[in-house]
């Protein structure tokens, strides 16, 4: 009886300290995933809400967390680290990815990616020889 008790009592202290944990993961969306590759510094929850990019999803009827899921990667403007934030987006296996910045970034999305769709949020032009197709999107 002893041995029930004392077996009964761990597996309700274990569910007890993992309970916490399970309450804070991330719920699953259903729908797409977006992957945000940032060439510049990591934009607050507040700023990203605030961003014409996420107010045009709203616009168009997306919704994080509801519709669609958001992964977001920032290289904080460390060129370097690029090569391995697209990489990471890539292994999440994302329907597309945005990549905010320029050229660095769209190299470094096209090096991780051939098959993964790559949209370009940029306030200059990128160079020709960088991009496969062109569609403008208004």
């Amino acid at each position: 009886m002893q041995r029930y008790t004392l077996g009964l009592l761990l597996t309700l202290a274990i569910s007890l300290l993992l309970l916490p944990r399970a309450s804070n993961a991330q719920p699953t969306v259903k729908g797409p995933l977006l992957g945000v590759l940032g060439v510049g510094r990591y934009l607050t929850e507040a700023q990203w809400q605030r961003s014409p990019f996420v107010q045009k999803l709203h616009e168009l009827g997306w919704q994080e967390g509801h519709n669609i899921a958001v992964e977001r990667r920032y290289a904080e403007s460390q060129l370097e680290r690029l090569p391995d934030l697209a990489a990471d987006l890539v292994r999440l296996r994302p329907d597309v990815i945005v990549v905010v910045g320029g050229t660095p970034g769209v190299r470094a999305a096209q090096l991780a990616t051939t098959t993964i769709p790559i949209v370009i949020r940029a306030l200059r032009l990128i160079p020709p020889n960088v991009l496969y197709s062109v569609v403008n999107v208004e």
